[in-house]
């Protein structure tokens, strides 16, 4: 870039800082800030009239200003099944609290309703912002946004 400062052929126009943690392989990216790790079911399938415990691990991934609402959702054909929503920890620990590269193991817990129709079932996890409802964006490897949501099937 010449012209740039008296006689000089270059100039500095500025620093960029890179910050965060990476994505690990096999994660689900929301948004740059945080990567589900792993989800684990307890019982492993669906029992009408049960409790399903549900477990996910999240990471922080970058330095997070806003306190994003965890949902967590069994769903089949005819729509939503059960549903919770929460601050992650029961509302404990919010998310902008968090530091980067920390890990959450994030607790929850679903009261199936006794009629449980066959059908396909999925769990849908996601995060947003409640005071818009804005939901964080799931990221393909090549950072566009492919979802609002990591969905994963469900026996029964």
């Amino acid at each position: 870039m010449a012209g740039c400062g008296r006689g000089g052929t270059s100039c500095k126009v500025g620093e960029v800082v890179v910050s965060g943690a990476a994505v690990p392989e096999g994660a689900t990216n929301f948004g740059d800030q945080i990567a589900l790790l792993d989800v684990q079911l307890d019982p492993p399938t669906l029992v009408p009239g049960g409790q399903q415990n549900v477990t996910v691990q999240w990471q922080a991934l970058a330095s997070l200003s806003d306190d994003y609402t965890v949902f967590v959702q069994v769903v089949n054909s005819g729509g939503v099944v059960v549903q919770v929503d929460s601050w992650p920890l029961q509302g404990t620990y919010p998310t902008s609290q968090w530091r980067i590269g920390e890990v959450i193991r994030d607790p929850y817990l679903l009261y199936l309703p006794a009629e449980l129709p066959e059908d396909n079932y999925q769990l849908l996890i996601g995060l947003y912002r409640l005071a818009d409802l804005q939901r964080v964006p799931v990221l393909a490897e090549q950072g566009f946004p492919v979802d609002d949501k990591a969905t994963f099937p469900l026996a029964k």
